[in-house]
């Protein structure tokens, strides 16, 4: 659930053209944590909610 989403930030690593990997991310506004969708699904798209340890996480492997 995403109850406490504020702004949705696309990532600066998503291309610009169409069909291109995107990936948006949104602080927790009710919780300590982050949303993470594809943004290419908009609202129809899964929203995985992390922990900032495991956001970190993710990030440091995307790398």
């Amino acid at each position: 659930m995403t109850t406490g989403v504020t702004v949705w930030r696309k990532s600066t690593r998503s291309g610009g053209g169409n069909n291109t990997d995107c990936v948006e991310v949104a602080f927790c506004s009710d919780a300590d944590g982050f949303h993470l969708r594809d943004s290419k699904l908009d609202a129809a798209s899964p929203v995985f909610d992390l922990s900032p340890k495991d956001f970190s996480a993710l990030i440091s492997a995307a790398g």
